[in-house]
């Protein structure tokens, strides 16, 4: 089973489609139904593994975690936290 996304890719500088492996949850479950139970200790490490795993680029293959927005973007997101928020001009009304 594949996940697909979409976000900012750093390597590629767009926007891109992403996919990620997972697990077939039917499989799963269909196996704690007849275990009574005990498959789903193995179940929850193995999500927890997949939960873990990096998303890909289908474009050029990178791995990285979901960012929605461009890098320069955060990075002047950032700085706004970091420090004082530039004053904004006030608006002048035309005259006329």
């Amino acid at each position: 089973m594949r996940h697909f996304t979409s976000f900012y890719c750093e390597r590629c500088g767009q926007l891109r489609r992403f996919t990620k492996r997972g697990l077939e949850t039917y499989r799963h479950m269909l196996g704690t139904i007849v275990t009574c139970g005990l498959w789903a200790i193995p179940w929850w490490f193995l999500r927890r593994r997949e939960d873990e795993r990096p998303w890909r680029c289908c474009m050029c293959n990178a791995r990285q975690i979901p960012t929605e927005e461009p890098p320069h973007a955060r990075v002047r997101r950032e700085q706004h936290k970091s420090g004082p928020v530039p004053p904004i001009a006030p608006r002048r009304e035309p005259r006329g």
